[in-house]
């Protein structure tokens, strides 16, 4: 499997045989480091909300001959990852529906580790004092990256990161793997659109979103590349109304020396 190119295969393989390839392939430890993740703006909210629990990797049991898809569904989380406070949202009230698989999980490698990343879609629905009749609804979507446990009966649940309403619902276009920075392994890179339906306007924005390799996690969750991730977000507001490509991105990642 090439590392620099897009996922757009589904690897249809069921959990315990993904376990089971994981413990043959790789018995590294994963080491937890301390680094706040930042996500900026350009197409997604900054997140001023805590967790609301530890947020360590979860450990989740796997059936056997269980597809990604059914383990996914079956092992969605409760609720969004760090809520937002209606106080924070300048809102009276906010709610959050239950969250949904948003699209296909992806079964594939990372750095020879094998792992399972998908996306869940909550439904967010905001009142307002001055019109308690007239909600705001939209979607927001949380990002999770599931990796076999070491002992081999299930998955760690890992956090990516949340993207959050901008004019539009955001849609996740691409998920693949680069490399972002100096080490070898290569980083998670994920593209997201937010359609813009305001005429006379109709398009969309893009943001990247890079993520470090599994060897650099920050208690259950990986380590947003914030330079990288500007770097390459400063080079799509130089594209106007151009659609972005995965494949746009990854040539602009080796431009910058990646």
């Amino acid at each position: 499997m090439e590392f620099g190119r897009v996922h757009e295969l589904i690897i249809q393989n069921s959990t315990a045989d993904i376990i089971r390839q994981s413990n043959f392939m790789s018995k590294k430890l994963i080491v937890f480091t301390f680094l706040t993740i930042i996500l900026f703006g350009g197409g997604y909210w900054v997140l001023q909300s805590q967790p609301t629990s530890n947020k360590n990797a979860e450990s989740l049991s796997a059936h056997s001959e269980e597809t990604a898809q059914q383990f996914t569904e079956r092992v969605a989380p409760s609720g969004p990852y760090a809520p937002v406070s209606a106080t924070a949202a300048h809102a009276t009230t906010i709610t959050y529906g239950k969250p949904k698989l948003d699209g296909t999980p992806i079964a594939t490698e990372w750095n020879s580790e094998h792992v399972i990343i998908a996306f869940y879609r909550y439904t967010v629905t905001l009142s307002y004092a001055d019109a308690p009749n007239d909600p705001s609804t939209n979607d927001q979507l949380d990002g999770y990256v599931y990796v076999p446990d070491k002992i081999g009966t299930g998955y760690q649940r890992i956090y990516i990161g949340t993207f959050e309403p901008d004019g539009g619902n955001p849609h996740i276009d691409s998920v693949f793997f680069s490399n972002a920075d100096k080490d070898p392994q290569t980083e998670l890179v994920v593209l997201v659109s937010w359609p813009q339906i305001h005429p006379p306007y109709y398009g969309a924005f893009y943001t990247v979103a890079i993520y470090d390799n599994l060897s650099s996690l920050n208690q259950g969750k990986l380590t947003h590349l914030s330079e990288a991730s500007k770097k390459v977000n400063e080079w799509i507001d130089t594209k106007g109304d151009n659609a972005i490509k995965a494949e746009n991105v990854q040539e602009e990642l080796h431009r910058l020396g990646y």
